[in-house]
């Protein structure tokens, strides 16, 4: 019963990757919306749809950059599995909806947020063919799986009973750094949706 409720939640469209090709050693690995890695420039381009995990001094290290929303299950799937890859995840730009599920599946301490980073929230929703229509059982749900500082931060707000489908109430990076979160250090700025070249 839980899984067909939490497979009705849908949010935002997902990105498209551009092809090319470039020289790998200036890359950054990026988790494309899909749930795919890809290859991204420094800048936050990305450059190739067929990835190879890039590997730091102390591992390995997925860039989320300008996420968009999308299926909750795919969301999870993809953090749970980014969760065992032992993976740094650096969040740079926004990360809305399903995707703030991030800080539910993957250690506080292989989390950092960028200078532009946030995270955002609404009332998760199901589309039917008259629109969308609140989900608070899986909004509910999410918020149970989220650490506390973030329920914290959200029942301060008001609270899933508070929640709308239409508005997003925004968790900035400075206020993620002073809940704990690490800050990034320099890298990709958060990329533009228009950014990309077909």
């Amino acid at each position: 019963m839980k899984a067909a409720i939490i497979a009705g939640c849908v949010v935002l469209s997902v990105l498209g990757v551009p092809r090319a090709h470039a020289d790998t050693k200036e890359l950054v690995i990026c988790l494309r919306s899909d749930g795919l890695e890809a290859w991204c420039k420094p800048n936050g381009v990305f450059v190739a749809d067929k990835p190879t995990r890039v590997p730091t001094a102390v591992g390995h290290k997925t860039i989320l950059l300008d996420e968009s929303g999308g299926e909750l299950p795919a969301h999870i799937e993809r953090f749970r599995e980014l969760a065992k890859s032992g993976d740094e995840v650096e969040i740079r730009g926004s990360c809305p909806s399903g995707c703030t599920m991030i800080v539910a599946y993957v250690p506080a301490d292989r989390i950092c947020f960028g200078e532009w980073a946030n995270l955002q929230f609404h009332m998760a929703a199901y589309v039917r063919e008259s629109g969308k229509v609140p989900a608070p059982i899986v909004t509910r749900e999410m918020f149970d799986r989220y650490p506390q500082n973030i329920r914290t931060w959200l029942l301060d707000q008001g609270g899933v009973e508070k929640m709308t489908i239409e508005t997003m109430w925004i968790l900035p990076a400075h206020e993620l750094w002073a809940m704990g979160y690490r800050k990034c250090g320099p890298g990709p700025l958060p990329t533009m949706k228009n950014h990309r070249v077909e």
